[in-house]
């Protein structure tokens, strides 16, 4: 296909504003099923550019739906991705990092896991993280806590890895963040260093943590799991059980109300999610119906841990039908489907498989993406969390400028991991599969490509994420 096959729009495709890394707005057409098509460009008409602004202070996970590489011949090479897979961030934030890794260069990583603590005030039966947990805990002296990083470990790690280039920070797992008695002191902190910021959370807590929540976060996501007190008491094992559900709900309004009053509409997002399972796999509607007013998009996974849950065909076929119905009642919700999912309903029949792993060549989670656990352990990324596997632990320490220390000589010790260098059983439903082909597209790029080459693609009109909007999709759906 060549720039002039585009001269009249054909059936099936899109128009699109590339946003650029150096800030250009340009315009235009492209095939959302083409893998590396190439495109003519157009310039942007000062009415479209100032539609385009205001667009990008409303809230959206969608946004953008591929990245445009420019070739420097009038016409761009489309990298389809999703949006909801990078967010807060975006493909373009890694650009740095990616060239300083094709040249050999050290680098700070561009996002961080801390799992601040290992302390839940909740006992969830699908908890992937309770065993390590429990098995730290019985490994302490009697009498004492379980592990939390210090305030001092935590501000010193994030002073030392801004000041090496590190955007981002989440915290999302080990026991609930917001459950750690000084986790406000650190998310001022990440403020005012200029981190962005994301934050997962149970949603038990949220009422005394809304005000710097919404001061401070970019992203937080409630674990809701549940249409029902009966079945989010029956999954979360909650300590005081009868109105769980309606207490988070709530609390989750309570959080939008406290974001609205600060005006931060476009700049934090508010998402929940829902873990299926076969006790609220006929919930996924009124979980929907819920949550919708007061988030920005919804994301429906599957369970995996030592208590995984084993759907059955019919439980199966009720999700999907629940996923189509929960987008028919709220078309204008985004709605993201998580791999494992995926992979349950393509077993099914009903979405078709995606490629295994190995098909795509590195894995930059593992530089760009690291964690550090309850206990000083840095990994190189989520999937191994609490594993104690040789060759999986970067190091440890509880000093916070020795954690950055490692994390930094590790991107200098091996600038790339190839699939196959990594243990095949934790990456074959890798939660990071959109994130690591997206930027290995780039990677090989960057050879004959400035940075400034490479732009976000904002679907015009803007298209929402609805994975399953309707049964032609819900069977023959895009990876």
């Amino acid at each position: 296909m060549t720039p002039g096959d585009m001269s009249i729009k054909k059936p099936g495709t899109r128009r699109a504003i590339a946003a650029g890394y150096g800030g250009q707005l340009r315009k235009c057409t492209y095939e959302p099923g083409t893998r590396l098509g190439r495109f003519e460009i157009e310039s942007l008409s000062d009415a479209e550019t100032a539609d385009f602004a205001e667009r990008l202070h409303k809230p959206t996970i969608l946004g953008y739906s591929a990245v445009g590489a420019d070739l420097g011949d009038g016409s761009l090479e489309v990298i389809p991705t999703k949006a909801k897979s990078f967010i807060p961030l975006t493909p373009l934030e890694y650009i740095p990092s990616l060239r300083a890794i094709r040249e050999g260069r050290p680098f700070a990583p561009v996002s961080v896991d801390f799992d601040v603590t290992d302390v839940c005030n909740e006992n969830c039966i699908f908890c992937y993280t309770a065993e390590y947990r429990k098995a730290r805990a019985h490994g302490l002296q009697q009498g004492s806590r379980l592990q939390s990083l210090s305030t001092d470990t935590v501000r010193d790690c994030l002073t030392a890895l801004r000041a090496q280039g590190t955007k981002h920070v989440r915290f999302v797992s080990g026991g609930e963040p917001l459950a750690y008695p000084q986790l406000p002191d650190v998310l001022r902190h990440c403020r005012d260093l200029g981190l962005t910021l994301t934050v997962y959370t149970n949603g038990t807590m949220l009422g005394g943590r809304a005000e710097v929540l919404a001061e401070c976060a970019d992203l937080v996501r409630v674990s809701v799991n549940a249409g029902s007190d009966a079945s989010r008491d029956a999954l979360h094992r909650s300590v005081n059980p009868g109105q769980s559900y309606r207490r988070v709900i709530r609390a989750i309004g309570a959080l939008n109300e406290e974001r609205q009053s600060r005006h931060r509409e476009g700049v934090m997002t508010i998402g929940a999610s829902f873990l299926v399972h076969e006790t609220n796999s006929a919930e996924l509607v009124e979980f929907v119906e819920a949550v919708a007013s007061n988030v920005d998009f919804v994301t429906f996974q599957c369970v995996y841990g030592a208590e995984k849950s084993e759907l059955g065909d019919d439980e199966v076929q009720t999700i999907a039908a629940g996923i189509e119905a929960a987008v028919a009642t709220r078309p204008d919700l985004d709605v993201y489907v998580g791999s494992r999912l995926k992979a349950v309903l393509a077993r099914s029949g009903i979405r078709p498989e995606r490629e295994a792993a190995a098909e795509w060549r590195y894995c930059f989670e593992a530089y760009t993406m690291p964690i550090v656990e309850s206990n000083g352990s840095v990994k190189m990324c989520s999937a191994v969390r609490g594993r104690d596997d040789p060759g999986l632990e970067i190091g440890r320490s509880t000093d916070g400028h020795e954690i950055a220390a490692l994390l930094l000589r590790h991107s200098q010790q091996k600038a790339r991991y190839h699939v196959r260098d990594i243990m095949a059983r934790y990456c074959r439903d890798c939660c990071s599969f959109t994130v690591n082909s997206t930027l290995d597209e780039i990677y090989k790029r960057l050879a004959g490509l400035r940075e400034e080459a490479f732009s976000l693609l904002y679907d015009v009109p803007p298209v929402h994420t609805n994975l399953f909007s309707n049964a032609h999709l819900l069977r023959e759906g895009e990876r």
